[in-house]
């Protein structure tokens, strides 16, 4: 009957995230699932995957990154909390990448959940807002066509796809794309993503 109380805790707190278009995924101690609600639920097939009892991003770089976050968010100790390292970006097909962030638990909130040390937070962008165009120009100096492959990039879509819609050609487009990644000190498009997922939960953030 403990136990069952505590799964309904969790599962009514968790559901409270649902009203705020966020995915949210109680994780214990092991980083097993505890619970995981109805946004987070969408996810799962789409860019995200639960295995062992584990949540996986089915891309390879970014389930390195987001398996990082989630031991971090549980360790007692870690080099990563002095980093900063508490968010990534899960590429899906067709679609923008979610944004996935980690919330410890601690004190109070932590007694009510009981089994769960953790709440793996999950964004939808296309909820929210694409960075703006004067904020990419103003931080990384980017020329207007580097600013509109970053957006396509933002946005989920592929380079080809990026090229078509800006009626440009595809090796025009991965001079641009080099050229942000340059400007913005990233080396793969998964990292230009996370950071542009990034930008758009703080636009977000600063607009609420």
């Amino acid at each position: 009957l403990t136990m069952a109380a505590a799964h309904a805790k969790a599962s009514g707190m968790l559901e409270a995230f649902t009203h705020m278009d966020l995915g949210a995924i109680a994780l214990d101690f092991r980083g097993h699932v505890i619970e995981i609600n109805t946004v987070a639920r969408s996810f799962v097939g789409s860019g995200l995957k639960i295995e062992r009892k584990m949540v996986v991003a089915q891309d390879r770089d970014s389930d390195r990154l987001l398996q990082r976050i989630i031991a971090n968010a549980l360790a007692p100790f870690s080099v990563d909390k002095q980093l900063g390292l508490h968010a990534a970006a899960i590429p899906r097909p067709g679609e923008r990448p979610l944004v996935a962030q980690l919330l410890p638990l601690t004190g109070a909130t932590n007694d009510m959940l009981r089994q769960a040390k953790a709440i793996l937070l999950l964004k939808d962008p296309a909820a929210g807002h694409q960075p703006g165009e004067a904020a990419l120009k103003v931080l990384f100096k980017l020329t207007p066509s580097e600013v509109r492959v970053a957006l396509g990039i933002a946005a989920g879509r592929d380079l080809a796809e990026i090229a078509q819609q800006n009626d440009i050609e595809l090796g025009t487009a991965r001079v641009h794309l080099r050229a942000v990644m340059a400007k913005t000190d990233t080396h793969r498009q998964t990292e230009l993503a996370l950071l542009l997922a990034r930008l758009c939960v703080l636009r977000t953030n600063t607009r609420s």
